[in-house]
């Protein structure tokens, strides 16, 4: 019991760094009231090591905006002014909800050197050949919440029919 609350103070500790980096889900480019495009993480599992790094792009409306050749780059801002980390082309995946098609950019590989508070800056050419920036902050965690690809499930009690309690006992007080 006590590993599954330290999982969800954890968890919620993660939601409200994301939220303070920017209540509205972005944070604001300098010298702009409104971002000509808004980001929105969709990876939420991001930790210290290399990472598949997924965010939808969408005009302030809430359109999307698919097809774009976008760019990200990467900021560690933890401890003074933002410090470039590297840059690195993302994809557009698209996904259909119902009969919408909304889609995904990803960057299928990006390394994080340390736990904290990071920023992405993102560059989108349209479709329409249309420049746009916006800003998305997120958390970088020491090591992973869930376990990586490969990796053996956590161990957890597991009552059978065999043990003293068998399989329902542990219902029954």
């Amino acid at each position: 019991m006590g590993r599954a609350i330290r999982w969800l103070v954890l968890a919620g500790a993660v939601g409200l760094i994301g939220l303070s980096l920017g209540a509205k889900g972005y944070l604001p480019v300098p010298g702009r009231s409104e971002p000509e495009i808004r980001a929105f993480l969709t990876t939420w599992d991001l930790a210290v090591g290399p990472n598949r790094f997924a965010f939808a792009l969408e005009t302030p409306d809430g359109a999307g905006f698919p097809d774009a050749r976008v760019r990200v780059g990467f900021y560690a801002l933890a401890g003074g002014p933002p410090v470039f980390k590297g840059a690195a082309e993302a994809r557009y995946e698209a996904l259909a909800v119902g009969r919408e098609v909304r889609g995904v950019y990803v960057v299928p590989e990006v390394v994080f050197d340390g736990p904290g508070s990071w920023g992405a800056a993102v560059e989108a050419v349209g479709p329409d050949g249309r420049p746009a920036r916006t800003n998305l902050g997120f958390a970088v965690l020491e090591r992973h919440l869930a376990p990586a690809v490969g990796a053996p499930a956590p161990a957890v009690a597991s009552p059978t029919a065999d043990s003293p309690e068998g399989a329902w006992g542990h219902l029954h007080p």
